[in-house]
């Protein structure tokens, strides 16, 4: 009980955060997914911290134990450039390009238009894994 709480409290902290930056958007543009399936990566993220490591550690995960941080993929769109590069949910994305990666953003600022394409390090249900993503356009 007392972890399901603080699992709650960690989760209202971060949905506090995304609130207060997404005040400042004015109107929510719609994507249209079967046009624009190449001008986005298609993933929603977690950031990790090592409170969550050990929680997922706890529950199910095998996480090998140098991974202290990185980026947990909760959700992949189907057809898109992560969905096609091979990520899946649960999958945690810890560097791209040899560059650790702390949370969402670092994501999209190693990832820009610019590169064709780029190296991404994951633990892919519970080992190391290193697969080639096509940023977003």
């Amino acid at each position: 009980m007392i972890k399901k709480q603080l699992t709650n409290i960690e989760f209202s902290d971060y949905a506090k955060k995304f609130l207060e930056r997404s005040r400042f958007k004015t109107k929510a543009e719609p994507i249209n997914l079967e046009k624009d399936k190449k001008s986005f990566l298609g993933i929603t993220t977690i950031s990790v911290t090592p409170k969550i490591i050990g929680e997922l550690r706890q529950i199910h995960q095998s996480i090998p134990d140098e991974v202290m941080q990185g980026v947990l993929v909760w959700k992949v769109v189907n057809g898109t450039l992560a969905h096609e590069s091979g990520l899946e949910a649960g999958d945690i994305i810890t560097h791209i390009d040899g560059i650790p990666v702390h949370d969402a953003s670092d994501i999209y600022i190693l990832c820009s238009k610019e590169k064709k394409k780029v190296k991404m390090d994951i633990i892919h249900h519970g080992k190391k894994k290193r697969i080639t993503v096509k940023p977003p356009r």
